[in-house]
């Protein structure tokens, strides 16, 4: 009597074996369920839904033994009058990719050759609700229509409903999570589900704010600000350049002293409780403490030339007395000479 073995196994690697079906050996893929049969090739794919309940069918020669052995402990020994690896009620697999090995002998344990080949099962089953899911390995994968997370009907590929403070969560190991969520006029924010704190918001009026949900700006930052540098369009703000216009109206020097006197700053610069109530508005400071450096430019300036006129002056008075002494030298009294 002519034997061989027929071994399958799932995810079973087989060292020295090459994946290859040689031509005097055949298998069918027997689906139970529809009463069909399909050649195996290597690397096929069969999609469970098309029929779950299957068996493995080796075709050889009339009389051969055949061993079918399963990676999970199953061992079927049967004669090629019924070559298949289950009994008639079949088998259904898991979503996986299965590998088999098939080895073929005669009597006397003559070696006639070793087949390897791999089937991947995938289902696309419709889950419950009509979706259809594809599983391939430790993957799924939708081909097709939105996905809806608390809705019927979702409106785009990912499509989230919420009922509560909940949304869509990130964590990783012992790492902080943060969880991505809508809440109410709060808009579209990003927490901190470890310590609690809100990160980011994205308000319904197109503002962003960090460290705070309650963005009054189309940037709120509630922190420090790193950067390597800041761009300040003027829009409308006029640079002050009108200082040294000759029609410009400078203080005089005991004018300002005046108005310090009896304010407390610097005209046209905002006091102390000022800023502390409304804070810093950086364009309009920056272009007013821009004025004062003109203005000062301009006091230095006349400073300078009120310097000069009394240099020159002195230098005159010098002058005219040396003049003087020269054509009438003093004359020193009689007891000068005693």
């Amino acid at each position: 009597m002519r034997h061989f073995f027929f071994t399958f196994s799932l995810f079973l690697v087989f060292q020295g074996a090459t994946a290859q079906i040689v031509a005097w050996h055949s298998y069918k893929l027997i689906d139970i369920t529809n009463n069909t049969q399909t050649t195996v090739t290597d690397g096929m794919t069969w999609d469970l839904a098309n029929g779950n309940v299957l068996n493995v069918k080796a075709e050889g020669q009339a009389g051969d033994n055949i061993r079918f052995t399963l990676s999970n402990g199953h061992i079927r020994n049967t004669e090629f009058s019924d070559p298949y690896a289950y009994p008639s009620a079949g088998w259904t697999p898991e979503v996986s990719s299965v590998s088999f090995t098939v080895q073929h002998w005669v009597d006397g344990g003559h070696d006639d050759g070793t087949d390897n080949f791999t089937i991947n099962f995938t289902d696309s089953t419709p889950a419950p609700g009509g979706s259809y899911w594809i599983q391939s390995g430790s993957d799924i994968h939708y081909n097709d229509g939105n996905v809806g997370v608390g809705t019927t009907a979702p409106q785009s590929k990912i499509h989230i409903q919420q009922n509560s403070a909940e949304g869509l969560r990130f964590s990783r190991d012992s790492h902080d999570s943060y969880e991505l969520l809508l809440a109410g006029t709060k808009g579209l924010f990003i927490k901190n589900r470890t310590n609690g704190t809100d990160e980011m918001a994205f308000d319904g009026n197109g503002n962003i704010g960090i460290g705070t949900i309650s963005p009054d700006a189309k940037l709120a930052v509630k922190g420090d600000i790193h950067t390597q540098e800041v761009r300040v369009d003027l829009i409308g703000a006029v640079a002050p350049d009108y200082v040294f216009k000759e029609d410009y109206e400078l203080r005089t020097l005991m004018e300002v002293e005046t108005f310090i006197k009896e304010n407390g700053h610097l005209p046209n610069i905002p006091s102390a409780y000022e800023m502390e109530q409304n804070g810093l508005m950086l364009k309009e400071m920056n272009l007013k403490l821009l004025e004062k450096v003109e203005e000062l430019t301009l006091y230095i300036l006349n400073q300078d030339k009120i310097q000069r006129q009394l240099e020159n002056r002195v230098r005159e008075l010098e002058k005219r007395d040396r003049i003087f002494m020269y054509f009438c030298p003093p004359k020193m009294p009689t007891w000068w000479n005693w």
